[in-house]
């Protein structure tokens, strides 16, 4: 009886020190994956600003386009007041409408 129950206590020994090599085994595996996941998150949250940041510039050079157009819109000659259009055809002065000499 005593030799059978000293090998059941090993047995169950070793099975609860199997378990807790396994255990820390799954702990370590898990601490791992914690760590690749963050770094995984942190790569996540980088790529994200620097498309939030492009986004800003490329919002900032649309700006800039459409002010440059609306700009040169305003110095076509068919935006000028009267006074400073170029007269042309039958509206030029009669000094121009001559032939030169």
């Amino acid at each position: 009886l005593g030799a059978s129950f000293l090998s059941v206590a090993e047995a169950a020994e070793e099975e609860a020190s199997e378990a807790k090599a396994v255990a820390t085994m799954t702990e370590a595996q898990l601490r791992r994956i914690v760590e690749k996941s963050n770094k995984a998150a942190a790569d996540a949250l980088a790529a994200a600003q620097v498309a939030v940041w492009t986004e800003a510039i490329a919002a900032i050079g649309t700006v800039a386009a459409v002010l440059a157009s609306y700009i040169g819109w305003k110095m076509d000659d068919s935006e000028l007041p009267p006074e400073y259009q170029v007269p042309c055809g039958l509206d030029l002065p009669p000094e121009l409408l001559q032939r030169p000499p």
